[in-house]
């Protein structure tokens, strides 16, 4: 019973909280506002980073993102699926050099090139 009652609670708590964020994706769309900050890098620590600085409601944060959104990407949702993104636009698809060692194979190095960065590609 008490766990139930702490999912509900969880969920409650979930429901209030408010997000004034939008997502645009031309400059031509952006308000005509002046930003407090600017976050480059829309991935776990940017957005980290951004979303403390609006804890206060009086400062404005922009955060710019090379990538794509990973709105309605499912493979960045559901687990176990994010390493079909490697190799894809959402990748960076950065690569060692040839590895001596190895027998001149070159290794694939996933680096998420998507909002959400590399937790989004599940690394």
């Amino acid at each position: 019973m008490r766990l139930w009652t702490y999912f509900s609670i969880c969920i409650l708590v979930s429901t209030f909280q408010t997000s004034f964020a939008v997502l645009h994706d031309r400059y031509e769309d952006l308000p005509s506002i002046d930003f407090d900050f600017i976050v480059i890098g829309g991935g776990t620590a940017g957005n980290v980073i951004a979303n403390r600085l609006t804890e206060d409601s009086n400062i404005n944060v922009l955060v710019i993102e090379s990538g794509p959104s990973n709105l309605h990407v499912l493979d960045s949702i559901v687990p176990f699926f994010a390493f079909s993104l490697e190799h894809t636009m959402y990748d960076w698809n950065f690569t060692t050099v040839p590895q001596s060692s190895l027998d001149g194979r070159i290794i694939p190095f996933p680096k998420g090139h998507i909002l959400g960065g590399c937790s989004s590609i599940s690394e």
